[in-house]
């Protein structure tokens, strides 16, 4: 579970600003969204809201940079990573260090993992322990520069080969190398490290699963799944499946051109995978598969009700924009419904009309679920007072010369019969176009 992220000195966030998880206890709707009530108490999903370039997508960033920082030694590859990323309207004089720090929950333990990152590397590396019932933080490791020091012995050759390490690479985090080299077998750092690689999906804006198919094709669960949301929010899908058939027979149907692209393609590529997508608009429409020496043709097939309840067969580029898009989440949501994984998708509506995300975010928010939802999003609809979102589960960006700051609905004194939605559009709560006069 992510309970708290602090981000300062990155693209538009200056000063530093806080985005959490915690709920106000004192509100009464919508109870089963706060999990682990009795102990640490968080929140199941988040809602945030912004104009354009208020700082959303940076936020998204954000936790993109301290994901791909913890897991991969190499993400940032140079000095000029870091002048890219800090805050630029104007730069610091001081060089100050891009600063981040997350509070997540693993494997029944609260962590805090902060880090501080200048042209010269990494100049803080934290990883501590929270212990909720006493309020009191152990840290596991603190690293500065090339110093490291563990809460545990560490004998002193290993000890030498782990900050011979970090001198070689001092643009990589610990975690990332230890990931690599395995320096340390530690219980706390392994679950830790778990949790920034398996336990943290983000979805950008852009996001493309060329996989998909054969992903789906193999996992039946997962298939079940996206038939149930199809019938559960209405799209008039009776059934989603997967067709196979021999590739000589599916190609009869198809273009002269797909066809050679398959031959070129699969036939002089035998040191590789036998698999090979097409995608149009980001979207997989098939897959060649060759199993056994044999050629197979995947497709999706939608079952949908038509003229006096007759069902007939279609295929993707029969659907809208919004049912792929859509269907590329559903795997992803699949997860949170049914893991303890922290999921978060940049723009949730991307060409999905309002109602239909609503529906979405309904069923997410009335079931039994595992995992967290954070999103961000411009449909005001979703902010329609106790029918989906608690106060405390929606968010705001907002830009003040230039800089992104982040605040919480709940930080304002809302009267029962004001409308949430009609009170942003208005502008109470900022976070909206400021337009010019266009003459």
């Amino acid at each position: 579970m992510l309970y708290r992220v602090i981000i300062g000195n990155f693209k538009s966030f200056d000063e530093e600003q806080e985005f959490n998880m915690f709920p106000y206890m004192g509100n009464e709707d919508f109870p089963n969204h706060i999990y682990d009530r009795q102990t640490l108490p968080v929140l199941k999903q988040t809602a945030i809201y912004g104009a354009n370039g208020s700082g959303k997508s940076n936020f998204i960033k954000a936790l993109l940079f301290l994901q791909g920082f913890a897991t991969q030694p190499k993400y940032i590859a140079s000095e000029a990573a870091y002048i890219k990323n800090r805050f630029r309207l104007p730069p610091h004089a001081d060089n100050s260090p891009i600063s981040m720090a997350v509070e997540f929950g693993a494997g029944g333990i609260v962590f805090v993992y902060l880090v501080e990152i200048d042209d010269e590397g990494v100049s803080l590396e934290k990883l501590l322990i929270t212990d909720v019932e006493n309020k009191e933080k152990r840290t596991v490791f603190t690293r500065s520069k090339s110093t490291i020091d563990f809460a545990f012995n560490v004998s002193d050759d290993i000890k030498k080969f782990i900050v011979r390490n970090i001198e070689n690479n001092p643009l990589s985090s610990f975690l990332s190398l230890n990931i690599n080299m395995h320096f340390i077998e530690d219980e706390s750092i392994n679950i830790a490290s778990d949790w920034f690689d398996k336990k943290l999906e983000i979805i950008t804006f852009n996001r493309t699963i060329p996989s998909l198919i054969s992903y789906l094709r193999k996992n039946n669960e997962v298939l079940e799944f996206v038939n149930n949301v199809f019938k559960e929010i209405g799209l008039g899908i009776n059934k989603f499946d997967i067709r196979e058939e021999p590739f000589e027979e599916w190609i009869k149907r198809g273009s002269i051109s797909d066809k050679l692209i398959v031959e070129q393609v699969m036939d002089e590529s035998r040191s590789h995978p036998q698999r090979l997508d097409k995608m149009k608009g980001g979207f997989p429409i098939w897959s060649v598969v060759e199993e056994n020496g044999e050629k197979k043709a995947l497709e999706f097939v939608f079952s949908q009700i038509g003229k006096d309840n007759y069902e007939g067969q279609m295929e993707s580029d029969d659907q809208s924009d919004g049912t792929l898009r859509l269907l590329t989440l559903l795997p992803s949501i699949h997860d949170i419904f049914f893991g303890d994984k922290t999921l978060v998708v940049d723009e949730i509506d991307q060409s999905i009309h309002p109602l239909l995300i609503m529906k979405l975010l309904k069923y997410f928010g009335r079931s039994d679920t595992k995992g967290q939802l954070i999103y961000t999003t411009h449909q005001s609809v979703l902010l329609s007072q106790r029918q989906l979102l608690r106060p405390d589960e929606v968010w705001f960006a907002q830009k003040y010369q230039g800089a992104t700051k982040l605040y919480s609905l709940n930080d304002f004194n809302i009267h029962d019969g004001l409308s949430i939605e009609d009170g942003y559009l208005d502008g109470r709560f900022g976070a909206i176009p400021i337009f010019g006069s266009l003459k």
